[in-house]
């Protein structure tokens, strides 16, 4: 897997050490419906990762930080007209949607 990073370019200046490694899963590990499977590692762990039924790797920008989440799946009330909520810097996700979430 490494070598398919350097192959694109190799890592930009401002990427994460982190890599998110999303696989599909062989029909014998596939376990009620789950046929993925996603994995966080350093970079010099996919050294030793084969490429092999891997379908998305992901070198991520270092200081770019994802604020929001999604609810997706059977779940009661999601949102009115959409599922992605946004919330501010230290919060911490005890329910969803807590009062200080806004709807995207």
């Amino acid at each position: 897997m490494y070598d398919l990073i350097r192959h694109a370019g190799g890592q930009k200046h401002d990427a994460s050490e982190t890599v998110g490694i999303h696989k599909i899963k062989t029909k014998s590990e596939r376990i009620n419906g789950i046929s993925y499977e996603a994995h966080y590692v350093d970079i010099e762990s996919t050294k030793l990762i084969p490429a092999e039924n891997v379908n998305r790797i992901a070198v991520r920008h270092l200081f770019y930080e994802l604020q929001e989440v999604e609810l997706i799946g059977q779940v009661k009330a999601p949102g009115r007209s959409c599922r992605v909520y946004r919330y501010p810097g230290e919060s911490v996700i005890k329910e969803i949607p807590p009062p200080n979430f806004s709807p995207i």
